[in-house]
């Protein structure tokens, strides 16, 4: 139990010092060293973590990889693709509330470290009729991104759980497809409603800025006229013009899609069916687009620039050194061994186990690990209990300081944390009781 109360003083500590505006990074490597100093505080230790998080591969894949993605955002938001692309889906689904939802949505098929960056701006772009705050904007983008962890099978949780309990991927997506619709559900009532998305004045502004924009368009068109011998008014111009207008919206369309959607699935098909490094995999993406955009030497360096942003890589680097802290000072294992000595029953045991981890390490991989082992000696093929030790792990890790996608997109909206935090946490114990309802009762 003594380990329980120092790792509850731990997130206490993280806690408080996220409420107080400290920089996650900092924040982190504060709660990292009083981990340190409460369970071995000893030198060799605190040195051996160090450079274990400095020399380890992972890490500086996971930075290139997340450097990477931000250089491919700005050129997506920088060129005026992703405003093109949420225009063109705004057409498509003809409702702003549809896209907010859809674009993390759609995206979250992509398995990649940090990736709500991906849609934090195409978020942020379709919110623009709304007076959401960046808290909401923060739990809209960190939500909808993650509904597909119960389903998506290129998913290493969902791989790894697969190969811990001896259970086919499709069984287990099978049974878990239920809590994916039910996520989503949840998130449309609890994020997508409310006098936010009522508000008169700015339907009416958007819809001003329409017209201004028509007419602008339609001045052009005059002006491209004026060499013509016979003059027209303005509603003869537009008349004239509106079939080729339309074929080139059309035109217009297909381009910006391609062009916002294209490298993201681009990357899923050389990481999935060609079994590409993630970070080989966007350094050719992100070449290839600056190819295509024709950008100079100078814009090139000016992205290489921009898209360099210390506090969310320092954010990433001191996650790293708190799970290195955590695998060194042997947390984790006195955890499971706490709960495995209790005496409850093997469904609760997988459970907690599964959330106090996905708190811990804020990874699906993470409690995956730790937890799914003790499904084959103390619940064999129980698909109960791997439903509810996945429910409870996914609990623990959206609501976890150090989930990696909670953090870009915290720093992304300059959102508060606590917060942001609080309608996920409301919304993953609706689902919890969902979840329960189903299995037990239904």
């Amino acid at each position: 139990m003594i380990i329980l109360l120092k790792m509850l003083a731990v997130l206490t500590l993280m806690v408080f010092l996220l409420k107080r505006k400290t920089p996650f990074g900092n924040a982190m490597l504060a709660s990292t060293l009083l981990l340190f100093l409460i369970t071995t505080p000893e030198t060799s230790k605190l040195i051996f973590s160090v450079k274990q998080t400095v020399i380890k591969p992972e890490t500086w894949f996971m930075i290139i990889t997340l450097y990477l993605v931000m250089c491919l955002e700005y050129l997506l938001r920088t060129s005026g693709i992703l405003k093109d692309f949420t225009a063109s889906a705004r057409k498509l689904f003809r409702s702003d509330r549809i896209l907010l939802g859809f674009m993390p949505a759609f995206l979250g098929f992509l398995p990649s470290f940090g990736g709500a960056i991906f849609s934090a701006p195409l978020v942020k772009e379709a919110a623009k009729r709304y007076q959401l705050s960046p808290e909401r904007l923060t739990a809209i983008n960190y939500w909808f991104r993650h509904v597909w962890e119960f389903t998506n099978p290129i998913l290493p949780a969902i791989l790894l759980a697969s190969q811990l309990t001896r259970i086919p991927v499709g069984t287990i997506i099978g049974n878990q497809f239920i809590f994916s619709i039910a996520a989503i559900i949840i998130g449309v009532f609890v994020l997508l409603t409310g006098k936010s998305f009522r508000n008169k004045d700015i339907v009416n502004r958007e819809d001003t800025q329409d017209k201004n924009i028509h007419y602008q368009e339609i001045l052009i068109r005059n002006q491209n006229n004026t060499n013509s011998e016979t003059p027209c008014d303005t509603t003869t111009s537009e008349v004239q013009t509106l079939p080729e207008k339309t074929s080139l919206s059309a035109k217009m369309a297909i381009r910006s899609i391609l062009l916002a959607a294209g490298p993201i699935f681009i990357n899923i098909l050389l990481v999935v069916v060609w079994d590409m490094n993630t970070a080989l995999a966007l350094i050719l993406v992100v070449s290839c687009m600056t190819m295509i955009l024709k950008l100079n030497i100078h814009k090139i360096k000016g992205m290489l620039i921009s898209s360099f942003d210390f506090p969310m890589l320092w954010g990433v680097i001191t996650i790293l050194f708190f799970q290195q802290m955590l695998d060194t000072t042997g947390t984790i294992d006195q955890i499971v061994l706490v709960f495995e000595s209790s005496g409850i029953p093997a469904v609760a045991i997988i459970s907690i186990t599964a959330f106090v981890i996905g708190l811990l390490v804020g990874s699906p991989q993470g409690f995956v690990a730790v937890a799914f082992p003790l499904i084959i000696p103390l619940a064999p093929g129980n698909m109960d209990v791997i439903a509810m030790g996945y429910i409870a792990g996914l609990f623990g890790t959206m609501t976890s300081p150090a989930h990696l996608c909670q953090i870009v997109t915290l720093q992304y909206f300059k959102a508060d944390f606590i917060k942001s935090l609080l309608p996920i946490i409301f919304m993953e114990i609706l689902l919890t009781v969902f979840a329960l309802t189903y299995i037990y009762i239904l």
